[in-house]
């Protein structure tokens, strides 16, 4: 599958068997897919393209089983990094689906194939960069690649590189006011009898994956005592009794289990999406605004009706995608050549068909969900 795009995956399950469908550009916005409820959800997959294979789970962003006998829906999606957002289209589901059991994908894709009793690693992301033979330097990696960079402790100017490039932990980075179109981490730490907050702009996940050395980066930044707003998710850390839980609104990829051999001797424990569980830990030192729930249910009702009318990210993608395309065949043509684009695959979407009936109904639930 090409990179480019907002990927989805949609599964629908009946009986013993079951159909996965794709698309390039449904995963930003497919809650706005889903709050028509599930017969219209059910059309809309249907339409979607029926792929060869899975895409790993870091590139898919956004994912939904419809489990037509057990009526329930198991999905995920990043929900713009927004809590109160999140909140909304949870409310509203409960309306728009009444009578099925709504379940978040806290592992992401691969909650979907351990629901259909598939090998969830067959969706794991790649964890290292191959090296080429003749680039066996950093210099001469960095040469090949301009936009690649080492960090000199750990590849001194000179040294062989290995024959495959460990692709993470990412480094944990500090929240701070460039981030504030998203939602902060809260990550709270216990030690020698004292709890310290802190705000980060890096996932659970990533967090998690660093491992003890979380600790000691943390320990260099500020603590904070108040958040802006409600965080996406959260990471409590007792130092003290080795102990440590994690929650979100986002996916985890199956950790902290990935990364135990990072914890030696920590016990951890998973929250779902419960917050208040960190808060209880955290002796009141950070204060947390409650998400505004009320407005993000119309900025949810505005992205409905943009989506209905062809706007939102799919449209959005598409049609850079055509002006890009058509910029290079222009290009071409003015240099007496032919560019022959391969765009099968970014173009692979097939909008929703509500009815107007169907429209009312989803306006309706989210004023009822006030």
């Amino acid at each position: 599958m090409p990179n480019v795009g907002s990927r989805a995956h949609y599964v629908i399950k009946e009986g013993r068997g079951h159909r996965v469908f794709y698309s390039q550009w449904g995963g930003d916005d497919i809650e706005l897919d889903l709050i028509p409820g599930p017969d219209a959800a059910l059309r809309f997959m249907e339409r979607q393209h029926a792929p060869q294979d899975w895409v790993d789970e870091v590139m898919c962003d956004g994912a939904a089983l419809l489990d037509r006998d057990e009526r329930r829906l198991l999905w995920f999606v990043f929900c713009r990094d927004d809590s109160a957002y999140r909140a909304a289209v949870l409310r509203v589901l409960e309306r728009t689906w009444a009578g099925w059991r709504i379940e978040w994908a806290y592992n992401g894709l691969a909650d979907l194939l351990a629901a259909l009793g598939e090998d969830t690693e067959q969706v794991r992301a790649p964890r290292g960069i191959p090296v080429p033979e003749d680039l066996r330097t950093p210099e001469e990696f960095m040469a090949a690649m301009p936009g690649f960079t080492f960090n000199p402790e750990i590849y001194p100017p000179g040294s062989q590189l290995p024959a495959t490039l460990p692709l993470g932990p990412f480094r944990i980075e500090e929240f701070t006011e460039a981030d504030a179109s998203g939602s902060p981490r809260l990550v709270t730490v216990r030690s020698g009898g004292e709890v310290r907050a802190y705000a980060s702009s890096s996932g659970a996940a990533t967090i998690i994956e660093n491992g003890l050395r979380a600790l000691d980066t943390l320990a260099t930044w500020t603590p904070v005592a108040r958040l802006a707003r409600m965080p996406i998710s959260g990471v409590h850390l007792d130092a003290d009794a080795r102990t440590a839980g994690v929650w979100t609104g986002r996916v985890l990829y199956q950790e902290p289990l990935r990364s135990a051999d990072a914890w030696p001797g920590w016990k951890w424990e998973v929250w779902g999406d419960d917050f208040a569980e960190q808060l209880r830990r955290t002796e009141g030192v950070v204060d947390v605004p409650e998400p505004d729930v009320s407005a993000a249910l119309d900025r949810l009702g505005t992205r409905f009706e943009e989506h209905q009318k062809g706007g939102g990210a799919a449209a959005s993608g598409i049609t850079t995608l055509l002006t890009v395309t058509s910029a290079l065949r222009g290009a071409a043509a003015n240099n007496g050549l032919e560019a022959q684009v391969n765009d099968d695959n970014a173009f692979l979407h097939r909008p929703m068909d509500l009815t107007a009936e169907e429209c009312a109904a989803v306006d309706a639930a989210i004023a009822d969900s006030r």
